[in-house]
């Protein structure tokens, strides 16, 4: 074998130690690859996963401070209805207060406006009563007979000294129906005749008193111990020994 042949035959295993060299390499480098990709694909998955965890969790944040919110919202609107319901029953309770009040200053008044008018209807009919007694008042003349009716043939039930007054409510026929308010007489009510009766209150006499008797002293000359004393009696009273009497 020649030179040339030796040296083909080298170059050919040369290139066939090549070829698989880089073979191998290129099988190393796909192979690292592929394993670079499932590494990338792992880790996206990891990252995919991750990221939903995240936004899962982001998710679930949200959904709790929603419902935190919604949970503070209605305690809010609960308690602001519970302080608008106590306002409302607070001005509830006071305009019932206020009306009571009211009620009880009507009722006060009411009954003031009653009394006053029953005092008034008092007044008036005592006023009424007085004017008729002065309208209806009578004196006897002398002693006159009081009977059960308009006449003589009724009972007598009473009498009335001159000067007594009674008071005529009716007059009819020459006769009156008097009443007597007099304590103590024995009868309140009856008839009497007429003519016999004085209108108004009877006649107060006036009598005069006579002026007291003057009883007139005279001075006398005091004997005994005054006398001695030379004096004269001052506001002189005589002793029944016709001597000024004086008190040491």
């Amino acid at each position: 074998m020649n030179r040339l042949s030796i040296l083909a035959l080298l170059v050919i295993l040369a290139g066939c130690a090549s070829v698989d060299r880089i073979a191998r390499d290129v099988e190393r480098t796909a192979s690292d690859a592929v394993e670079r990709a499932v590494r990338d694909q792992q880790q996206a998955r990891v990252d995919a996963r991750r990221q939903a965890e995240y936004a899962e969790r982001r998710r679930q944040d949200s959904v709790r401070v929603a419902a935190a919110e919604a949970e503070r919202a209605e305690r809010e609107a609960e308690r602001r209805a519970e302080l608008e319901a106590e306002r409302e029953l607070r001005r509830a309770e006071a305009a019932a207060r206020l009306a009571e009040a009211e009620a009880s200053r009507a009722a006060a008044e009411a009954e003031r406006a009653r009394l006053a008018a029953e005092t008034q209807a008092r007044a008036d009919s005592v006023a009424a009563q007085a004017a008729r007694d002065r309208a209806d008042l009578r004196y006897a003349h002398g002693t006159v007979n009081v009977r059960s009716g308009p006449g003589t043939s009724n009972a007598e039930v009473g009498e009335l000294v001159r000067d007594a007054t009674v008071y005529a409510r009716e007059c009819a026929g020459g006769w009156c129906r008097v009443e007597n308010r007099a304590v103590g007489v024995g009868w309140t009510e009856g008839y009497v005749a007429e003519s016999l009766l004085h209108e108004g209150p009877a006649p107060v006499l006036i009598q005069r008193r006579s002026a007291p008797a003057t009883i007139r002293t005279t001075s006398r000359q005091c004997t005994g111990w005054a006398a001695s004393a030379g004096r004269r009696c001052r506001n002189p009273t005589t002793h029944p020994s016709g001597r000024c009497h004086h008190h040491r």
